[in-house]
């Protein structure tokens, strides 16, 4: 009975850190939406928001969405029954790490000499597509 409180209490943890850092994410997003009149975030990818003034509160929101995506991939995978599958705490937690990756590894600015930087952070948008 213990270990399964202990795992109740971990997963309870678990769902609050995916709340707060997903949830943050969405919240940059919208709100740099609104700040940030010269940006079109429908015809304009969000990592563009990475390198412009409001640099800081982009990243972190990709950080902090990322920990939030590990976080549920784990509680995911802690509550695991036999109709749950593997593959999606394991899909969810690369997600995550590519988040977590965005968040140092920044865009360029459209027309700017492609980065190494660019590239890998390209390359983490890519497997969202």
């Amino acid at each position: 009975m213990g270990n399964e409180s202990k795992a109740g209490d971990a997963v309870g943890v678990l769902h609050l850190v995916t709340i707060l850092g997903v949830g943050y994410f969405a919240l940059a997003i919208l709100f740099l939406s609104l700040l940030d009149r010269e940006f079109d975030p429908i015809g304009e990818v969000a990592s563009l928001y990475g390198v412009g003034q409001y640099a800081f509160v982009m990243n972190a929101g990709f950080f902090l969405g990322g920990v939030g995506l590990v976080s549920f991939s784990i509680a995911n995978f802690i509550q695991r029954t036999p109709r749950r599958s593997r593959a999606a705490s394991f899909l969810l937690f690369i997600a995550g790490l590519i988040l977590i990756m965005d968040s140092y590894f920044t865009t360029s600015l459209p027309g700017s000499p492609p980065t190494l930087h660019n590239t890998i952070h390209g390359f983490g948008g890519l497997s969202f597509s």
